[in-house]
């Protein structure tokens, strides 16, 4: 029978948080992670110094997108990166047996690194808050707006999180486990977003702007495919306000018939939901893996003894 885990943090999470914590790389990873965004804030305001009252709500809306962009760009490095050495790492270190021979089941070490990787992501995102500070100077963003956009940042950590956990569960060495869950991150996002942007317009000539990327197509479309439902980059640009009321994808950020049922859902939302799905559906197979792995130990250590 599987036991679920608890949401506390269990062992393996306090010490794999002590040792993300510990030393320079929690404050010099920090320090880089903010500061990227607090460049492109800067850069921003110089360019949109004094702005008149009628363009202060569009100029807080184009920050919030910048900043959003960018920090979704981020979250697709930094996840993976963060994530790769949860298992395979351990593994290179020679750490592993120990976590193996312990009293933890395999669901209490998937559990534990998972925990530990989403707080260690969750607290750059939150590190991050002051900046989207500067917003309120302009307007243009309500308190909604904000809500959707870090939800899809929380439901993309988690995504790429178990994703990259699943890898690193199935790989030996952190390198390869990195480039892998870095791959993978990247066809998640700029991969598919490109892959839909070919569905919607293959081959046309002329260019019409989605929201902020460009695609070809002649005839601007009043639907989006079922592959931009898992796309973040998407489904970030259906939360984002263009400081006039609505969204960057205005009409399209709405999917009619969600699940094939007569349902009208903002496709954040959707997002959302299916990265949890696929989040639940990998776990299991993350914490199949390991048992496995722990069989095989088990087994090993037997037919030594017996000789």
């Amino acid at each position: 029978m599987i036991r679920a885990p608890g949401i506390y943090p269990t062992a393996v999470a306090r010490k794999d948080l002590r040792l993300r914590m510990r030393g320079w790389r929690w404050a010099g990873v920090t320090t880089v992670y903010v500061s990227i965004l607090g460049v492109i804030a800067v850069g921003f305001l110089l360019q949109k110094y004094n702005p008149t009252p009628g363009q202060s709500s569009q100029a807080g809306a184009q920050l919030f997108q910048a900043l959003s962009i960018f920090q979704l760009l981020l979250i697709v490095f930094v996840v993976p990166a963060s994530m790769a050495g949860a298992i395979s790492g351990e593994r290179q270190h020679r750490t592993w047996d120990l976590l193996l021979i312990s009293r933890l089941s395999a669901l209490d070490i998937v559990w534990g690194k998972l925990l530990a990787g989403f707080a260690f992501n969750l607290l750059l995102i939150v590190a991050s808050l002051p900046l989207y500070s500067l917003v309120l100077l302009f307007g243009g963003v309500t308190f909604g707006d904000a809500i959707h956009t870090f939800v899809v940042f929380l439901a993309t950590v988690l995504l790429l999180g178990v994703l990259s956990l699943m890898i690193s569960a199935w790989t030996a060495r952190l390198t390869v486990s990195y480039m892998a869950g870095m791959l993978a991150a990247l066809t998640l996002t700029a991969g598919l977003s490109l892959l839909t942007l070919y569905v919607l317009a293959p081959g046309r000539p002329s260019v019409l702007g989605l929201g902020s990327i460009p695609f070809q197509s002649s005839n601007p479309p009043t639907s989006l495919t079922p592959l931009a439902q898992i796309d973040p980059l998407v489904a970030l640009l259906s939360a984002l306000p263009d400081g006039a009321g609505g969204t960057l994808l205005d009409g399209l950020g709405t999917v009619q018939h969600a699940f094939g049922l007569p349902w009208q859902a903002p496709l954040w939302g959707i997002y959302t939901l299916l990265a949890v799905l696929i989040s639940l559906i990998l776990l299991p197979i993350t914490v199949a893996r390991v048992r496995r792995t722990d069989g095989s130990r088990a087994a090993g250590t037997n037919r030594r003894g017996a000789r």
